[in-house]
């Protein structure tokens, strides 16, 4: 496996969280011809880690940042994943619009829901926003297998702006939150997922941040 890394990456935090402690490991692998949405997709570490556990999955993958979405595209090409994962340039959001990002700072905390930047020497630029509904109409009327969302704040946006019938197509979700970009925001993302049928265990990291794992 490789993952390429641009000045503003973080493929150490990526290895340790995606491939060393497994923190994305849903301990299941997916059906034949199974598909997985991946919003903030950064540089393709999660993608990586579904795509080799299951060979026929296909991967829709949205990555707003320009930099991180450059080294997406160069990592899904340097492991022979381009046939498999399509790639979007795209925030996801409530609904359509833009959304003022965060750029200029490590990619894994770039976001759009901070008035002051992540990092020193941050800058904010215009990047074109779809909701939900929106990604699941490029599949066509396929379920989705895993529906993963880091998306550093943007996560119950997302989820509150989803159609009954978006939830509905799919079968497992990995969100993580992030309480502390967004106070409350886990409180919301549990109130969507129980009112879409949805359980979940929780695992939490100790600075007001953790991911949700759903399945019904």
């Amino acid at each position: 496996m490789v993952l390429n890394r641009g000045p503003y990456d973080d493929p150490k935090m990526m290895l340790d969280e995606v491939f060393i402690r497994r923190l994305y490991d849903f301990k299941t692998t997916a059906p034949q011809g199974s598909i997985m949405v991946d919003i903030g997709a950064n540089i393709g570490a999660v993608t990586q880690f579904f795509a080799r556990k299951s060979p026929s999955l296909s991967v829709h993958a949205y990555e707003p940042n320009p930099d991180a979405f450059s080294t997406l595209q160069l990592n899904l090409l340097e492991n022979g994943l381009k046939t498999r994962v399509t790639t979007f340039a795209n925030a996801v959001g409530k609904s359509q619009g833009e959304l003022s990002l965060w750029v200029g700072v490590n990619t894994a905390l770039s976001t759009g829901y901070s008035e002051s930047s992540p990092e020193q020497g941050g800058r904010q630029i215009k990047v074109p926003m779809i909701s939900l509904d929106q990604v699941f109409e490029k599949l066509n009327g396929q379920g989705v297998w895993m529906l993963k969302i880091d998306t550093e704040g943007a996560e119950g946006d997302i989820l509150e702006g989803a159609s009954s019938s978006t939830l509905a197509s799919v079968k497992n979700a990995i969100v993580e939150y992030h309480d502390n970009i967004v106070p409350g925001v886990s409180e919301r993302c549990y109130r969507v997922l129980k009112n879409a049928g949805f359980k979940w265990k929780i695992f939490t990291h100790p600075w007001d941040e953790g991911i949700i794992y759903a399945t019904r």
